[in-house]
């Protein structure tokens, strides 16, 4: 939109972590059974699934992954509106493993993604939004698979090297995603850079910036 001599003139601060979640956030943890060595890997997609966005193609992974022998519990929620007839659907193609929990408390919620091995963003066109629940995602400290294509949010993934990116229309891609995930966890090997990123999208830090922008501009 503006040209490129401008670009001086714009700040850029995005959305963070809220900090009145951190403190619940690790007692939630502090109370999450460790995964057993024989349970099955366990995925969290917190958020509903409507316009855009399908849990078809990670449907489709985890399905392909019970074919091949390995063990996969999803847990989704919020409210799934595509496809409107996906209850039926899981139950025709013999898929317990999907759990389709629907709209809980954000207490609830919270305490379903501590008690999850990998946590889900589903974000398969909005290439310059990274979205809040993402943030969040980063006070657990646990591995995230975004599902979606290059953009701000697989960024975010690659920059603080936290998760996998898995392309939306690539059910393949998504499902060795999950098995490389479930290595990983499996030998305790996760990596990722929390404390930088937690610390780059911390709100206070966040704050801090706006305020020396505001006092820049007004001096």
């Amino acid at each position: 939109t503006y040209p490129q001599k401008w670009q001086h003139k714009f700040v850029a601060i995005p959305n963070g972590v809220d900090d009145h979640i951190v403190k619940p956030v690790a007692e939630y943890l502090s109370v999450a059974p460790p995964r057993e060595e024989d349970a099955p890997l366990t995925l969290c997609h917190p958020g509903s699934i409507y316009w855009h966005r399908s849990l078809m193609p990670l449907i489709e992974a985890i399905r392909s992954l019970k074919q091949s022998g390995v063990r996969i519990q999803f847990n989704q929620i919020g409210l799934v509106d595509h496809p409107p007839d996906l209850a039926e659907r899981l139950i025709k193609w013999d898929l317990p493993e999907v759990c389709l929990r629907g709209r809980l408390s954000h207490e609830e919620t919270l305490k379903q993604m501590a008690e999850s091995d990998v946590l889900i963003v589903i974000q398969p066109m909005s290439t310059l939004q990274v979205p809040a629940k993402l943030y969040e995602m980063l006070v657990f400290r646990k591995p995230i698979l975004v599902i979606t294509k290059d953009g701000a949010t697989a960024d975010v993934i690659k920059e603080f090297d936290i998760g996998f990116i898995a392309d939306p229309m690539d059910p393949p891609k998504i499902a060795s995603a999950i098995r490389e995930l479930d290595l990983q966890t499996r030998n305790k090997s996760i990596r990722g850079d929390w404390d930088r990123a937690i610390h780059a999208f911390d709100s206070r830090n966040l704050t801090s910036q706006l305020v020396n922008v505001m006092t820049k501009v007004t001096n």
